[in-house]
């Protein structure tokens, strides 16, 4: 219990911890800590043109000297007829720079074939093996000149790039670790093939000079889905803070609660209204008790009448609860029903009404509901006689 309690904590902490982080503006985002790829054919092709030793001198200006930044990781990949890393370091220092421009400049187009295949494996192979930081700005730069050309004994020779399962697999697994490529193209290549396998990554088709590689609007790109991820997470921690808020709250409920919300999601009522309602209804019966209660304690008056020859005569008596009269006796006698000393019925007051004893059914008229011994409803006001006369029997107002 200790355990989940903490847990709890822990994600309540990070939760909101990263609400209030202040929003990043584009120093803070320049400020983060990048990692930066190059991979760089290095097929003999790329000497034509002085194609690479003006890729080299765009690295240095826009790579080395002009992105990297101390704290920063660089690793430089090679391929042609085969891939390789070539170097892979943190720049701790202007020393690491220099060093890292030395290795670059000495670089040499001497392959005699161009195996692009082979260069996404390796980058993969080696992304793999190295844990990047959930903040840092996943930087790739993809530069050929050339279309795939692998040699006889690579897996991807004279395979069509486009629709390799094994190339489009490795695309997916860049993506799904929040990398997409900065893929430039010289010339006629199979670069836009290469960014299309990463969804996500951009493309761009220039020349031997470089004039139209946008490398800033790429780093837009890598912050903004930087910024994208983090929204993500902000909003899996969000998702995990209320779910260990409800779990907390399931430890912490009562057998009544869990109850109502076992009773909720089965009717899909809002415990809220279920609790109104479990307070209300034993209100409700309560006040409903009371009002039978008051109705069947008070008393009532009754009024039991005649009507010979065109002349009313009716008796009036107040009844309390369970009481009643006697007709014809001593408690009271109608002409219309026959000898002062003849029992008919007995007027009961019940709790729900009035009832009607018959104790002579003979007096009863026969079609009448009343003409059997026992209690009977009142269900009417009129009690019809076997001697003809109607007995009106109704509580006064």
């Amino acid at each position: 219990m200790q355990i989940r309690k903490l847990a709890v904590f822990v994600v309540f902490f990070v939760f909101w911890g990263s609400l209030f982080l202040p929003a990043q503006t584009p120093a803070d985002r320049d400020a983060a800590r990048r990692d930066v790829y190059v991979i760089l054919d290095v097929s003999g092709s790329m000497n034509a043109d002085q194609k690479l030793p003006r890729v080299k001198e765009y690295l240095d200006t826009e790579v080395l000297n002009g992105l990297l930044k101390t704290g920063d990781d660089f690793t430089l990949i090679t391929f042609g007829t085969v891939a390789k890393e070539i170097t892979a370091r943190t720049i701790n220092s202007d020393r690491d720079k220099a060093e890292l421009k030395t290795v670059l400049y000495n670089i040499r187009a001497d392959h005699d074939f161009t195996d692009i295949g082979r260069a996404m494996e390796t980058l993969v192979e080696i992304m793999e093996k190295r844990e990047t930081a959930k903040d840092t700005r996943k930087v790739i730069l993809f530069i050929t000149d050339g279309k795939n050309a692998p040699p006889r004994e690579s897996p991807y020779y004279r395979k069509d790039l486009s629709v390799d399962d094994k190339f489009r697999e490795m695309g997916e697994k860049i993506s799904k670790g929040g990398w997409f490529l900065y893929v430039i193209g010289i010339g006629e290549t199979d670069a836009k093939t290469i960014a299309e396998a990463v969804p996500g990554s951009v493309y761009t088709r220039t020349d031997e000079k470089l004039a139209e590689v946008q490398m800033q609007s790429y780093l837009d790109k890598v912050d903004a889905e930087a910024a994208a991820r983090e929204a993500a997470a902000q909003d899996a921690a969000r998702k995990a803070a209320e779910d260990a808020e409800k779990a907390r709250a399931r430890e912490e409920e009562s057998g009544l609660s869990v109850l109502l919300r076992k009773i909720s999601e089965l009717t899909g009522i809002p415990v809220s209204v279920l609790i109104y309602i479990g307070i209300g209804l034993p209100v409700l019966l309560l006040l409903l008790a009371a009002i039978i209660l008051l109705r069947a304690l008070r008393s009532v008056e009754i009024s039991v009448s005649d009507n010979i020859q065109g002349k009313a005569n009716t008796l009036s008596r107040k009844l309390g609860p369970l009481k009643g009269i006697q007709l014809n006796s001593a408690d009271g006698s109608l002409p219309g029903i026959g000898s002062e000393d003849t029992g008919v019925f007995r007027v009961e007051r019940g709790i729900f009404g009035l009832k009607l004893r018959i104790l002579d059914e003979e007096a009863i008229a026969p079609k009448s509901p009343y003409r059997k011994a026992g209690v009977h409803k009142l269900t009417g006001a009129l009690i019809d006689l076997a001697n003809g006369n109607k007995i009106r029997v109704a509580i006064k107002k």
